[in-house]
């Protein structure tokens, strides 16, 4: 009983010890988690943090596309031990997936689940889907002249800025963005993504 009765001291102690240990370690052992992982050929993206509304269409597109399962391991609660730990578990795992397909698959598959999500969930629009996209973006008056400068490559924020928010967007496949003029007519712009305009079609 007397070894016992001393033990709980330096168990007591030990614990705070052990938690720390652990907390201070997170970076490395993401490191090396991510390491295992690569070996044994598993690509696993970690997530933590409110998900996007386009969450399952992203998933399931990693997973499709590129076999990259896509882990949700926290909400918006999150420990600056577990933070490290995903960080440093997705720094090793995005480095090792652009080198092997050579261009940064999260982000273009991202940005193609926003718009299969934009164009299938219910209740967004035509209408709605340019809010979505540019409501932050002032609404500026509109004229053939501003479309005929746009050129392709172009981002689409910058040609709402410069040319004002579409009316609507009635993309399917790609983005269709329309423009309809107050003397008539109809100007759109055609996107297979926001970060690069493809072309510009007037209408009469």
């Amino acid at each position: 009983m007397f070894h016992k009765t001393k033990s709980w001291p330096i168990i007591i102690l030990a614990i705070p010890l052990l938690l720390w240990a652990w907390d201070s370690t997170a970076s490395i052992r993401g490191a090396i988690d991510a390491g295992f992982d690569l070996a044994r050929g598993r690509i696993v993206l970690l997530a933590y943090g409110f998900p996007p509304s386009y969450r399952d269409e992203y998933t399931l597109l990693l997973k499709e596309r590129y076999g990259i399962e896509r882990r949700q391991i926290a909400l918006c609660l999150v420990s600056k031990s577990l933070v490290a730990y995903a960080g440093s578990y997705n720094r090793l795992r995005v480095a090792a997936t652009k080198a092997k397909f050579h261009r940064d698959v999260f982000t273009q598959t991202a940005e193609d689940a926003r718009r299969i999500w934009l164009h299938t969930a219910p209740g967004f629009t035509p209408q709605r889907r340019v809010e979505y996209l540019f409501s932050w973006i002032p609404d500026t008056p509109r004229h053939r002249a501003c479309f005929r400068s746009l050129k392709p490559g172009m981002s689409m924020e910058e040609a709402v800025k410069q040319c004002g928010r579409a009316d609507e967007e009635i993309g399917r496949d790609n983005y269709v963005f329309v423009y309809h003029f107050a003397d008539g007519g109809t100007a759109s712009i055609a996107a297979a993504s926001l970060k690069s305009i493809q072309h510009v079609d007037f209408h009469e």
